[in-house]
């Protein structure tokens, strides 16, 4: 509990500088006591905080969120050797759901964590968090590819693109979904 305390007070102080006022004293009061704690120890304050924006997107724009950043912990291999994605949803969306969509974007996942929110009994919203490269093994979490990424998988997940093996050019091309979905459609014609 020792080590849980000093990260909740600088959960607490970086809200208030960053959204002084009514604004940091609600987000706190109803994001930062309701983060389990095996979050609290991989997940810095800063990291913390910029979850709790996504989850606030998340409840007032009702649609599924994205980020992709650098994956940064000191003590795991994998840290600045691989992206961190996170998939922000109200409800838990199952692998067998999204790793066809990962496949198709070209992504290599190497494993998957999923913290859930949870506000006495009410659920805030789930953390799909998916550590990645694409499948050469390149970072993607640089230049236009954060972007570019979130926006597809935006679209996929709402239904207004196809889920197919074209949503790779996203990496390959650094095409936007836009495009993508142009592709797509002169190919469905071809055929």
């Amino acid at each position: 509990q020792t080590l849980v305390m000093p990260w909740t007070a600088s959960l607490k102080d970086l809200i208030s500088t960053e959204y002084p006022g009514l604004l940091g004293n609600r987000l706190h009061k109803e994001y930062a006591p309701f983060f389990p704690r095996h979050y609290r120890v991989r997940r810095t304050p800063k990291e913390a905080l910029n979850d709790i924006l996504y989850l606030e997107k998340l409840r007032h724009e009702k649609s599924v969120q994205f980020s992709l950043v650098p994956f940064i912990f000191d003590s795991s291999v994998y840290s600045a050797k691989v992206s961190l994605l996170t998939i922000y949803s109200k409800e838990k969306i199952e692998l067998i759901k999204v790793m066809p969509i990962l496949q198709y974007l070209g992504l290599f996942v190497y494993d998957e964590l999923t913290p859930r929110v949870w506000a006495t009994a009410v659920l805030i919203g789930y953390l799909h968090r998916f550590r990645v490269k694409d499948k050469h093994g390149n970072l993607i979490d640089n230049g236009d590819f954060p972007q570019l990424i979130q926006d597809i998988l935006k679209q996929v997940f709402e239904n207004r693109t196809e889920n197919d093996p074209t949503n790779e050019l996203v990496i390959n091309a650094q095409l936007n979904w836009r495009t993508i979905n142009l592709v797509q459609t002169y190919r469905n014609l071809m055929l």
